[in-house]
């Protein structure tokens, strides 16, 4: 068997899932994920202790902690509430990974935020050897956010920290990923529009909020005391659907009920929806050409601490 095999059937006993066996939609989630790992060099750092920002429904803390092998460790940080996600919520994936996995003694969960944590007792007696963002960053709600999560993992003494993030750029020479790009630029328009009009209204749930471009999420980082030491793009497995999701998502009634309900103002409003036909578009000429709707490219990099 070859060896990605074996480290997709430990995965897939790991987690809820309907039906027997493995199912693709996991296998690719989780390849990217081990593709990630490999480009971070986590395959050659065994064992290691590992914090996993914005873990959600712990894919990447799954994967993080079978890189980190028997004497590792991995802390799965989200401050979600447990209800959330679907067709699991993250209370039981997170449940189901700790109590009835093979790795299940590798891995803790806290639902804190990064500086709830990172004030507590148990961080402050943890050596952790890095820490990773793995497409959890485009949850934040602008660079403030971002900027304040990397100065706190430098005032941890943290010395590492991995990330990946989508690449809309890389989609502008690619039609297959437009129609990700134009969900995510939507849905981008669609936050930055509501923390200006209507910063009282409840949080948002979508996938994408106060998203930074990567070029922009790196002089975050670096401004907060951060250098970054290797960087590069992957293309994820093709089977991996987040790109076409995405573009039902903003596509679908809901969203734009959605956006006429905000109360924005016009201008505003006309922004986001402008989007959805032009997405519609896009997958049409995909349809048109024979391609199905791909995932944009990921950009990942590895950061150190500058020294003092």
């Amino acid at each position: 068997m070859h060896a990605d095999e074996e480290i997709l059937d430990t995965l897939s006993a790991c987690f809820l899932h309907n039906g027997p066996g493995r199912v693709e939609s996991l296998d690719n989630t989780f390849a990217h994920r081990i593709q990630l790992c490999r480009a971070w060099g986590l395959d050659a750092l065994e064992p290691f202790h590992v914090l996993d920002v914005g873990c959600g429904q712990a894919e990447s803390t799954a994967v993080l902690a079978y890189f980190a092998g028997e004497d590792g460790h991995a802390t799965g940080l989200d401050p979600a509430e447990p209800s959330y996600g679907a067709p699991f919520t993250v209370q039981q994936s997170q449940d189901y990974l700790r109590q009835s996995s093979p790795l299940g003694p590798r891995i803790t969960f806290a639902r804190r935020s990064l500086p709830e944590f990172l004030a507590t007792a148990n961080a402050r007696s943890t050596v952790f050897d890095m820490a990773v963002f793995c497409h959890s960053l485009w949850y934040f709600t602008g660079s403030d956010a971002v900027h304040d999560h990397f100065v706190a993992l430098a005032g941890a003494g943290i010395p590492r920290v991995c990330l990946a993030e989508y690449s809309t750029a890389s989609a502008d020479d690619d039609p297959a990923q437009r129609p990700h790009q134009l969900a995510a630029r939507a849905q981008m328009r669609l936050h930055a529009a509501r923390e200006q009009h209507l910063s009282e209204a409840k949080p948002s749930t979508l996938n994408v909020r106060g998203a930074l471009e990567v070029e922009e999420l790196l002089r975050v980082a670096e401004s907060a005391g951060w250098s970054v030491t290797r960087r590069g793009i992957v293309s994820p497995p093709a089977g991996m659907r987040d790109g076409y999701w995405e573009a039902g998502v903003v596509t679908s009634p809901r969203f734009r009920e959605g956006i006429i309900s905000q109360g924005l103002p016009k201008e505003q409003e006309d922004s986001v929806l402008e989007f959805i036909p032009q997405i519609g578009q896009a997958i049409e000429h995909l349809k048109s050409i024979g391609e199905p709707v791909a995932t944009m490219d990921v950009a990942w990099a590895v950061l150190e601490r500058q020294p003092a």
